[in-house]
């Protein structure tokens, strides 16, 4: 950056610049990592409180997360350290969630018993919604709402738990896509009538 190249100054990074050793503890202070490693985990995040809008979806009253109203942030389900799959030899680690982190608060087994549930559910929904959309697609069905309801499953994919971070929710959006569905097919085949 101080050659010119990509010119940045350096107090955008720095803050004020301090020399010596002593001046080590300030400048880790000033550090904001987010200035650069923004919006890692909007989606998890809006899906975890519905609190929307995440692809053009508004919240749904009623449908934050239960984990949530009980104050559980994500290091309540996100207690297992393994190497990070992008660049396992650097060091860095991630904190993933395991269903025994259930345990801790709810009865032995039911982080087990619920987990493969929710995704269950979530991903046959999903795989029927993007099924139906196809066959919409084929079928001439509204373009704006066929990608109204790509863009609800992109946000379901995305967020990645497959119903575990919100799955009253996460059911909800995907009802929403299958509405917005049946509007689409509705809307063309009302245009197609004489």
């Amino acid at each position: 950056h101080n050659e010119g190249q990509h010119k940045i100054e350096c107090f955008s990074c720095h803050g004020t610049v301090l020399h010596g050793p002593s001046a080590q503890l300030a400048s880790q202070q000033v550090f904001d990592c987010r200035r650069c490693h923004s919006d890692q985990h909007n989606i998890q995040r809006a899906t975890y409180l519905s609190a929307g809008p995440v692809a053009n979806h508004a919240p749904v009253a009623g449908q934050v997360s239960p984990m949530f109203l009980a104050h559980v942030d994500c290091t309540g389900c996100h207690i297992k350290k393994r190497p990070l799959e992008s660049n396992p030899s650097s060091g860095a680690r991630v904190a993933v969630a395991v269903p025994e982190a259930c345990d801790r608060c709810h009865k032995q087994g039911l982080g087990a018993q619920m987990i493969p549930l929710w995704q269950k559910t979530t991903r046959t929904l999903y795989d029927q919604v993007a099924a139906d959309i196809d066959a919409g697609q084929a079928a001439g069905a509204q373009k704006e709402l066929l990608d109204e309801c790509r863009s609800l499953l992109e946000m379901i994919r995305v967020d990645g738990s497959w119903g575990v971070h919100n799955p009253r929710y996460t059911q909800q959006v995907l009802e929403e896509a299958r509405q917005k569905l049946r509007a689409a097919l509705g809307t063309n085949t009302k245009e197609a009538t004489p």
